[in-house]
């Protein structure tokens, strides 16, 4: 029997997610596929995946109610004022959203940027970061590259090559690299709570592993 005649038998499961850019929509539909490739996934996955929307404006296009998952995937960026207080409309519009129709909405952010999320597919990262641009030179080093731009590194080409350099495997890698990052900085950092949400200022610091990490338990990868 082929993987796709069994894959048509299993129980789907839709995530929405909304995100901030191409990065991450080219890297969730990769994931959703490598796990639908997966004979053993006890589940299929599908991503509805919107670029650039709030969460309050996402719950009301799709028009769902219920208890449907939906993750909002975001860049703290820095500390800054304008960034800080980016995160926190983020969060605002998170509230909302789960007011409108009662569904479950999570974040799943990284802080400076997504880059730190593919770079825990093949290391540790536990370095202090003052801009973003600097996760140029690990991503380069990290997967063999000569990206001369973090701009060039996000081209559709560029990108497709880092995801050509990474599997499922990895993923769990970068899943329990993210969670030494969140131990470490329990230890040495406050943790910081806005409307119920919780996330540390510092970098690196993310949740999107905790995400990763539930789709993958719930579809029996780990």
């Amino acid at each position: 029997m082929s993987a796709c005649i069994k894959n048509q038998r299993k129980k789907n499961i839709k995530v929405y997610l909304s995100v901030d850019g191409w990065t991450e929509y080219w890297y969730f539909d990769w994931l959703q596929n490598q796990i639908n490739e997966r004979e053993e996934s006890l589940f299929t996955i599908k991503f509805e995946i919107e670029i650039g929307i709030s969460p309050e404006s996402f719950v009301k296009k799709t028009g769902v109610l219920g208890k449907e998952l939906f993750v909002h995937v975001f860049d703290f960026e820095s500390q800054e004022k304008v960034h800080v207080d980016r995160v926190r409309g983020i969060i605002d519009s998170l509230k909302k959203a789960k007011s409108l129709k009662s569904v479950q909405y999570e974040m799943a952010y990284s802080n400076f940027t997504f880059e730190l999320w593919m770079l825990l597919h093949k290391k540790q990262f536990n370095r202090s970061l003052t801009h973003r641009d600097q996760y140029l030179s690990p991503i380069n080093k990290a997967y063999n590259q000569k990206f001369k731009s973090l701009k060039e590194y996000k081209e559709k080409a560029n990108f497709q090559r880092i995801l050509d350099r990474i599997s499922l495997s990895d993923v769990i890698d970068a899943v329990k690299r993210g969670e030494k990052i969140t131990q470490n900085n329990y230890r040495e950092y406050q943790l910081q709570t806005y409307k119920k949400y919780v996330f540390f200022r510092e970098n690196p610091s993310l949740s999107v592993h905790e995400f990763v990490e539930k789709i993958l338990k719930k579809c029996g990868l780990i």
